[in-house]
């Protein structure tokens, strides 16, 4: 691989992390995003510092499925 090819994929990479970032926030300030595969809104949930349950966004079809990683306070 020349090293055009690896400045590719790492623009491309960043462009698609800043894109979700995006989509992530957008999300959770309450706006309606809709997948961009099938249409169909995005729903989100959030982990819980009391269960073990990650939190993800995804569309009901799963086109769109993000795992969310956080770290909760007293964990």
């Amino acid at each position: 691989m020349n090293p055009e090819n690896f400045a590719d994929i790492n623009r491309r990479s960043a462009n698609a992390f800043h894109e979700q970032k995006r989509l992530i926030k957008q999300l959770l300030a309450g706006k309606t995003i809709t997948c961009r595969h099938c249409g169909q809104a995005l729903q989100a949930q959030l982990p819980s510092a009391h269960s073990d349950t990650t939190g993800y966004i995804r569309c009901a079809k799963g086109c769109t499925d993000i795992e969310l990683e956080a770290s909760l306070p007293g964990c």
